[in-house]
């Protein structure tokens, strides 16, 4: 059960968090500017938590604590190293979907596609990080003794 929590939370804080402001967007007073301020910040922090991630990918299978050596003796090394690259992978989808959302607004889509496409874009930024939460709590115990 708590394997099946780890695997699926992210998904379901990034559902939790983007249903409720793409239905409801026109309640909230200046939504387009939280968007756009939102969005630029994420793409600023996605490059960093990219070149982060790379980085704690070199040097993973180098940690020698016991917690490590557990994961390794278990056979969930490889789900480890899953959850590492599906973080990177993405934030790169995330910074995509960011330098390619004014070109999407730019088209004048109807109100049902302009719905679904900052929805979708709010899943993806919610995702990502609730991605990067996950794996960092990972990489931390994986660090103590």
């Amino acid at each position: 059960m708590k394997a099946k929590i780890e695997k699926y939370w992210p998904f379901t804080i990034a559902l939790i968090i983007a249903l409720p402001l793409s239905f409801h967007r026109s309640n909230i007073s200046g939504f387009d500017e939280i968007l756009q301020t939102t969005l630029l910040k994420s793409l600023n922090i996605s490059g960093t938590l990219i070149g982060f991630f790379l980085t704690i990918f070199t040097i993973i299978s180098t940690i020698k604590t016991r917690r490590m050596q557990f994961i390794k003796e278990a056979g969930l090394f490889p789900r480890v190293n899953k959850y590492l690259v599906s973080v990177i992978v993405w934030h790169l989808v995330n910074i995509s979907l960011i330098l390619f959302f004014p070109v999407i607004e730019s088209i004048g889509l109807p109100d049902w596609a302009d719905l679904f496409s900052k929805g979708f874009l709010i899943f993806v930024v919610a995702f990502s990080w609730s991605l990067s939460i996950r794996f960092t709590s990972i990489f931390i115990k994986l660090l103590k003794e």
